[in-house]
């Protein structure tokens, strides 16, 4: 049993002489094939021709043969030579399935690790709901996927143009929908499948676009404070960039009153701004790129002073004699006190 060299010694019965038998020969032990882990998905749709069965490697001179499991037996279906790499089956119905190994030239086998057990599946839903954003912000939390009522079972994957995938999502009963958000720009596609290979069918090809965000926050101020109504205030940004839209945007009460909107010019950019009226106004400046993100660069708020109002005076008559007292000069009715 152990490998070595071994000879057989001969006794004869009434002398007790021994002679030692020839030849002398070498035990040797021969391995068992390696065993290798057997993959597939184990599952396909109605009507398909069934799902892979894939063995992760394989030796030269070894002969693998598949071997379907009914019962307490089994019963072969493929036999296929070792190659030194991964070698594939081809695609099989429901049912469990083995593989065997055997080296003809040492008459040695073993099984491969593993069992792949492949069942029947009703056809994906290839009309399942998808919502997916085609573009983000820099600085948001991304392009949003939507995955509406994902079928039970079935394995759902976002993958890139490299068809490496990004996220997937096994669908469960009472799971009525998955979110993702995507974080680069790119093309992209949605597959599902049972797990792989089973039943593989692309739902959804898109493309996702990012929009930057300026590269520097600048500073938003004002020339005043606290100011009188119809008095005129500049709000400036201390810088700018080409390609964005700078709005000033003007709040009066805390209500949206107003938008102006200036191009990046790469240089400080201002407003010129009243108000004929008393209370608080704030000035918020905001970025955009191409209209599709905002990006606040700073406020200024403005407290107005009420301001007295404009009046139409009656002076007459214009002019007036040396010694007289002057012109009189009377307010309308209703003038403010």
């Amino acid at each position: 049993r152990n490998p070595g060299e071994y000879k057989v010694v001969g006794t004869h019965g009434v002398s007790g002489c021994q002679a030692d038998m020839t030849p002398y020969f070498d035990l040797k032990v021969n391995p068992l094939p390696i065993s290798y882990q057997m993959v597939g998905s184990g599952n396909y749709c109605t009507g398909g021709a069934g799902a892979e069965i894939k063995l992760m490697d394989s030796e030269l001179d070894v002969t693998y043969i598949l071997q379907k499991v009914i019962g307490a037996n089994q019963f072969e279906e493929k036999v296929l030579q070792g190659t030194g790499d991964e070698i594939t089956f081809g695609s099989f119905t429901s049912g469990t399935y083995r593989v065997v190994a055997f080296n003809a030239l040492t008459l040695c086998t073993s099984s491969m690790q593993g069992e792949v057990t492949i069942k029947e599946n009703p056809p994906i839903d290839g009309g399942v709901a998808i919502d997916a954003e085609t573009s983000f912000c820099a600085n948001s939390t991304g392009a949003l996927v939507t995955i509406h009522t994902p079928q039970e079972n079935v394995l759902y994957e976002i993958r890139d143009l490299n068809n490496v995938l990004v996220a997937d999502h096994l669908g469960k009963v009472g799971v009525d929908r998955f979110d993702y958000y995507i974080t680069a720009a790119g093309h992209y596609s949605i597959w599902a499948s049972y797990e792989g290979d089973g039943c593989l069918i692309r739902l959804q090809e898109f493309d996702v676009q990012r929009f930057d965000a300026p590269t520097q926050k600048y500073t938003v101020s004002s020339d005043v404070v606290d100011g009188c109504g119809s008095s005129g205030a500049t709000i400036k940004l201390s810088g700018s960039e080409f390609g964005f839209v700078y709005s000033l945007n003007i709040y009066i009460n805390s209500v949206l009153d107003e938008s102006r909107d200036l191009n990046g010019t790469g240089d400080e950019l201002t407003w010129d701004v009243t108000y004929n009226g008393s209370g608080t106004v704030r000035y918020d400046v905001v970025a955009s790129n191409n209209g599709e993100c905002q990006f606040l660069m700073g406020s200024v708020v403005i407290s107005y002073k009420p301001a007295p109002a404009v009046l139409d005076l009656d002076v007459t008559p214009l002019a007036y004699c040396h010694d007289d007292l002057g012109v009189e000069i009377q307010l309308p009715n209703g003038a403010e006190p």
